[in-house]
C-alpha cells in the first residue's frame, strides 16, 4: 500500500458527476491505473513539470476491473492548462502546443482559469487536475464501493 499517491481528474469528469474537494478534504475516489501516453499528449516538458502520475479518476470505466476504490486527504492540487492551435497534418483536428500549471487551493477551476487567462501568449484551456493524495489507501473496487466514492 502506498503512502501517497499523485491521480490525473480530467475536467470533463468533474464536469460530469464530480464532486467538489479541496486542500485537507477527505475522499474515497474511483480510479484505474494512469495510462502512460506516448509523449505526444502532453506538449514538449510538461511531462517533468508534472512527474509521476500514479491513477486517474475514473468514473466512467467500463468494467470493474482495473478499478480501485482510493481513499485519502488531498494534499496538493495543480491545475492543467494547455494552448492548441491547428493541426497542419491532420485538419479539424488541434494539437497542444504549450501548456503551464498553476497551484489551487479547491477545484474551482472557473477562478484559475480567470486567472490563468491574465497570462500572456495564447488563451489557455482548462484540462485537468494533478491532485496529490497522502496518506492514501488504494484497494481493488467492490461493488458496493459506488455508494462510498464522493
Amino acid at each position: 500500500m502506498p503512502d501517497d499517491c499523485t491521480l490525473w481528474y480530467a475536467e470533463w469528469e468533474m464536469a460530469c458527476c464530480g464532486r467538489w474537494f479541496a486542500l485537507g478534504s477527505r475522499v474515497i475516489w474511483p480510479v484505474s491505473r494512469y495510462a502512460v501516453h506516448d509523449g505526444s499528449f502532453l506538449p514538449e516538458g510538461m511531462e517533468r513539470e508534472i512527474g509521476r502520475v500514479d491513477y486517474a479518476y475514473d468514473a466512467h470505466g467500463d468494467s470493474w476491473k482495473g478499478l480501485y476504490t482510493l481513499t485519502g486527504t488531498v494534499k496538493r492540487i495543480r491545475g492543467v492548462y494547455f494552448c492548441f492551435e491547428s493541426d497542419s497534418e491532420r485538419p479539424g483536428y488541434l494539437r497542444r502546443v504549450s501548456g503551464f500549471l498553476t497551484e489551487m487551493e479547491d477545484c474551482d477551476y472557473w477562478t484559475a482559469a480567470r486567472n490563468a487567462a491574465k497570462r500572456k501568449g495564447p488563451r489557455p484551456r482548462f484540462d485537468a487536475y494533478i491532485v496529490h493524495i497522502e496518506p492514501a489507501e488504494i484497494r481493488p473496487a467492490g461493488k458496493g464501493d459506488r455508494a462510498l466514492w464522493t
